[in-house]
């Protein structure tokens, strides 16, 4: 199961996702994120810190999201990787395709000295 929890700050919106995002559960976000995109939404940030499991086809989700996000030209970001999520991503070398922060507090100031 996946919830995903939905937070404005600073001009950055945050998707906080607790829970597995898999093949089953990835549909979600992937809807989430559109419907954001259409409304016009400029900076995304997604909050892995709950999350306790990511499989390949999450992580395609993920990558699909950032295409989109940065194709529109806005800014894509992750924060809060828990050991786990951290780990699949650095095997993939998908770590130093994002631009990552250890928490949501230092994207958001990356997003202020970048505006």
């Amino acid at each position: 199961m996946l919830k995903i929890s939905e937070l404005s700050v600073d001009g950055i919106f945050i998707l906080i996702l607790e829970g597995k995002l898999d093949s089953i559960t990835s549909e979600l976000l992937e809807k989430k994120s559109e419907s954001l995109l259409a409304h016009g939404e400029k900076t995304f940030l997604i909050d892995f810190e709950k999350l306790e499991y990511i499989s390949s086809f999450g992580l395609r989700i993920v990558i699909g999201i950032a295409k989109k996000v940065k194709a529109a030209g806005n800014n894509f970001y992750l924060a809060s990787m828990n050991e786990s999520v951290r780990e699949i991503f650095e095997v993939t070398g998908l770590l130093s395709v994002f631009d990552t922060f250890e928490n949501v507090s230092e994207a958001v100031n990356h997003s202020k000295k970048k505006s």
